[in-house]
């Protein structure tokens, strides 16, 4: 388990009693994901990339609570390590909850 002092927080470390290998179309398949998602207001405009366990994401968020949010949907996903979120957030973004309309 790593462990950040300064900051109060830790990562556990998991193990599997088996391997698993990620499918070939891992991207595709969290790609077609966020662009069913009803919680984000623009999906279409995120591009994401896996290369040995990194997702890269790249491109628009709506707002800076679609960008975290796309982050950690990621983070959730079998096959995904680490999150390289490069997601830029759209100015002037229409609000992305169907609550907040």
């Amino acid at each position: 388990m790593r462990t950040n002092q300064a900051a109060g927080e830790f990562q556990p470390t998991l193990s599997l009693g088996f391997d698993y290998s990620p499918p070939a179309d891992l991207a595709t398949q969290v790609t077609t994901r966020l662009q069913h998602s009803k919680r984000l207001a623009l999906p279409q405009s995120v591009q994401v990339e896996v290369q040995d366990g990194t997702a890269t994401l790249v491109g628009t968020a709506a707002s800076q609570h679609d960008r975290q949010l796309i982050e950690q949907m990621l983070a959730l996903e079998p096959g995904i390590r680490r999150v390289d979120n490069r997601l830029t957030v759209n100015p002037v973004a229409p609000p992305s909850s169907p609550a907040a309309q």
